[in-house]
């Protein structure tokens, strides 16, 4: 579990599994937000950074002709979250061109005694 701004958010689950689905929002008042495990245990390296282990949680995925979200975060083993993507944004149906919302994305740039 983890609070942001005060909100308490289950930001992953146990055990760490293909196929597992929880509520990340159980406790807090938002509504039920689906999340599952993409990746377990995979090598990852975000801005030249080499991981042996990391898991990746999508928390959001509803892609329409005229809206995306779109929300996943990665982590990795002894370390925590290390790279974060988030899209919430409104498109042209015709185009596919975007018209507003937003699109943000935290990556990890050094951790320990680096």
């Amino acid at each position: 579990e983890r609070f942001e701004e005060n909100v308490r958010y289950i930001k992953l689950a146990f055990p760490v599994k293909l196929g597992l689905i929880w509520d990340c929002n159980a406790t807090n008042p938002f509504d039920e937000q689906e999340c599952y495990y993409e990746d377990l245990h995979t090598a990852n390296s975000v801005n030249g950074i080499s991981f042996d282990s990391t898991i990746t949680v999508i928390q959001d995925e509803f892609i329409t002709l005229i809206s995306k979200d779109y929300s996943k975060e990665v982590y990795a083993k002894h370390i925590g979250l290390i790279n974060k993507e988030v899209i919430h944004v409104k498109m042209d149906h015709l185009t596919g061109e975007i018209n507003g919302g937003e699109k943000y994305k935290y990556s990890i740039i050094a951790y320990g005694n680096e």
